[in-house]
């Protein structure tokens, strides 16, 4: 049997408000300090600190927007906990079939955009009440579909359960460059 997790948006909402986005708030703001301090006015600020900038804030401004999408979604829905699973190897099959099947049609969907749905479909157990549903072509059961959550909620679903698959209960060795260097 695959491994179960729970996860809660309400906990993802607590990390960005309060770790992620003061830390990027942070960044920029040091930086910002570093380049005042070394370059004075702004049109003697190199072309490559002000890429460095763009890209600080740019991902300021992705952590905030990501906290405002599912922060509105907690409201729409009655809480945020979901239950997720590590996929099975016929899982994974089925999914690769799936998504063989799927772009081989006129369906205007990516392989990525396919694979990503069909990891989710999969890859959920529950989900709290008011989220979207589908009904099962299969079995006619009434399912999550993941297909119609905010952008956010299914990228964060989406890395959740790819993790389950990747690194299973072990820590394989997988760190980002930040968590290597914090």
């Amino acid at each position: 049997m695959s491994r179960i997790v729970k996860v809660d948006l309400n906990d993802r909402l607590e990390e960005l408000r309060n770790q992620k986005i003061p830390e990027a708030e942070d960044e920029v703001s040091e930086f910002v300090s570093e380049v005042e301090q070394e370059y004075g006015r702004f049109e003697d600020v190199p072309e490559e600190h002000r890429v460095v900038y763009d890209e600080l804030e740019e991902n300021r401004v992705e952590l905030t927007g990501e906290a405002n999408v599912i922060e509105k979604t907690l409201s729409r829905w009655e809480g945020g906990e979901f239950e997720i699973s590590a996929l099975t190897l016929g899982q994974i099959a089925q999914l690769q079939d799936r998504v063989s099947a799927s772009t081989s049609s006129e369906t205007n969907v990516t392989r990525d955009g396919a694979a990503l749905t069909e990891t989710l479909n999969q890859g959920i157990i529950s989900q709290p009440s008011g989220a979207p549903t589908r009904t099962d072509p299969d079995t006619g059961i009434e399912k999550p579909n993941p297909a119609d959550y905010p952008q956010a909620v299914g990228e964060y679903l989406f890395e959740k359960i790819n993790a389950l698959n990747t690194t299973g209960e072990q820590s394989m060795g997988n760190m980002s460059l930040r968590e290597r260097m914090n």
